[in-house]
């Protein structure tokens, strides 16, 4: 049995595997890794192999029973975002995936389908290092951008797709199954980073491509959308958005196709490069 601990903003927690699984998670959660926890962990994890397959355990109950270590790999993902969006207490949590462009985060924020996860890969095949996916932690008091670095997942058609117009070079695609694909950057900062713009992505293959700089009053109402429910009130959580996004620059991007959206994403960084932050 190999033990390991992974650290989050705001959450630590113990991992046990036996050995021939524990590589596995190793190397899924490589950017998590500490030996030295600067806070103490809050639940213990344990994947205990049977007859039936692999059992899942959270703090001593078993919360899932896999016969395929992938599968139960994706389940302790999504486990783990939970625990960190439950965590979070008086910090934004965004359904959103980020990079760091010098000392700026770049946050895309949506739901499935608006090609949220698809910005934040083409942002890293640019060159930029992987900050989160899935949830995104940001501290309103500060606008600092946390790290949250799981690997992303996209459709297999997709991956495919891209790897075809631009082959991939900054991170590793995997496939599972007919309809799964998973990207593991190679660069990824862990390192707070203050917030300096938010994309809100939007896909429509008959649609005329456009990047465009819109204002607060324009993106707050879309925005909560993709907040995770707060741990302190609704009231805080509307403050806290409105104290972010005056502190950042806001795009509306709408894409036909992957061509498109690497010629705006290149645009939107020239932009970002040349003036990161509103007047």
């Amino acid at each position: 049995m190999r033990h390991l601990i992974l650290e989050y903003p705001k959450l630590a927690v113990r991992l046990s595997a036996p050995d021939d699984i524990s590589g596995i998670l190793a190397q899924n959660f490589a950017h998590a890794l500490t030996v030295a926890p600067s806070i103490v962990p809050r639940h213990a994890f344990e994947v205990r192999p049977g007859d039936d397959g692999l059992a899942l355990v959270k703090n001593g109950a078993v919360i899932g029973l896999f016969a395929d270590p992938s599968d139960l790999l994706f389940a302790l993902e999504e486990d783990l975002e939970f625990a960190l969006i439950e965590s979070l207490d008086g910090w934004v949590g965004l359904h959103a995936g980020a990079v760091v462009l010098d000392d700026i985060a770049i946050v895309t924020v949506g739901h499935p389908d608006t090609g949220k996860t698809t910005t934040t890969l083409n942002l890293i095949e640019l060159g930029l290092p992987f900050l989160c996916e899935e949830v995104t932690p940001v501290d309103p008091e500060t606008c600092a951008v946390h790290s949250f670095p799981h690997p992303l997942t996209l459709s297999r058609a997709y991956g495919e797709a891209l790897n075809v117009c631009y082959p991939v070079q900054h991170g590793v695609l995997t496939y599972h199954g007919p309809d799964m694909a998973r990207y593991s950057a190679r660069r990824v900062h862990r390192t707070p980073v203050r917030l300096g713009a938010i994309v809100l992505p939007a896909y429509d293959p008959s649609a005329t491509p456009a990047l465009t700089e819109v204002p607060p009053a324009d993106v707050i109402p879309d925005l909560f959308q993709y907040c995770f429910a707060p741990t302190r009130g609704d009231e805080l959580l509307y403050d806290s958005v409105i104290r972010v996004v005056e502190q950042c620059r806001l795009f509306r991007m709408q894409t036909c196709s992957i061509e498109s959206a690497r010629t705006l994403l290149t645009q939107l960084v020239v932009e970002l490069s040349a003036s990161p932050l509103q007047d």
